[in-house]
């Protein structure tokens, strides 16, 4: 899948997900609009959110509750979208939100596989040596289910299920995990999870890439998200050959 069809996809799916069109997105201005439940959206925590927003391509659209003022829509017109997670744009919207009893929450960046992989075929030999990796996908993955050291790698959400996942075994103990949900039916995110002893030896990016590409060969589009301050797993991310792509945020009751 080349660099123009992961964007395809991608653009087809925001449109899923915020109900609009291929020219709002690919537009210059900020876009309100009310919120639509369409079919194949992605479902990150539940539809009961008072606002979501996107930001990419240097502008944001915003999914809104009927509930929400004409001088709102205003506002939120009016925000930044590169600043709009900082101070003042930020305040704008909590201020908004605290009207509704509402707060600012799962804000995070995401990736696409758009960049350049740290490491060729043979680094990856040489640096997985030591390691054996397995992958489990479907029912086997349920083994996992309960194991609070591997949360961001399987989430076990019925909105998002865990499709498959490649485990790293060094002498037959488990010391990572990069799992991959189907947050829709063209995306699934990858998670990832190293254990503290086995970090510092490239074991993240190699799963993720071992994963990425996995993906990508069962034609699907693989994303990576992960936080503001996370500093490590945004490494993570760049070095397997994702590069940022979109910022999203919630607006949920308190």
């Amino acid at each position: 899948m080349n660099k123009s069809e992961i964007l395809d996809v991608f653009y087809n799916q925001i449109s899923k997900d915020y109900g609009c069109s291929l020219e709002d997105i690919k537009s210059n201005e900020n876009i309100v609009i009310n919120k639509t439940l369409e079919e194949g959206r992605r479902l990150f925590h539940s539809d009961d959110y008072l606002i979501k927003v996107i930001s990419l391509n240097g502008k944001s659209i915003f999914s809104v509750d009927n509930s929400i003022t004409n001088e709102e829509i205003d506002t939120l017109k009016g925000l930044s979208a590169p600043w709009i997670n900082m101070y003042p744009d930020s305040k704008a919207l909590n201020d908004i939100a605290d009207r509704y009893d509402c707060h600012v929450c799962h804000e995070h960046h995401f990736y696409l596989p758009l960049g350049k992989e740290i490491f060729e075929k043979s680094d990856i030999q040489e640096l997985s040596s030591d390691l054996e990796i397995k992958c489990f996908e479907g029912d086997s993955i349920n083994r996992f289910k309960g194991d609070s050291r591997f949360t961001n790698a399987l989430s076990f959400k019925s909105s998002a299920p865990d499709m498959l996942c490649l485990v790293a075994f060094n002498n037959g103990e488990i010391v990572a995990m990069a799992g991959a949900s189907a947050d829709s039916e063209s995306m699934w995110q990858i998670g990832i999870d190293v254990l503290p002893k086995a970090r510092g030896k490239n074991i993240g990016p190699i799963l993720t890439i071992l994963l990425k590409n996995k993906i990508l060969e069962m034609g699907k589009v693989p994303f990576y998200g992960t936080a503001e301050s996370h500093i490590q797993s945004q490494k993570v991310a760049v070095k397997s050959g994702f590069m940022p792509a979109w910022y999203e945020a919630y607006v949920y009751k308190n």
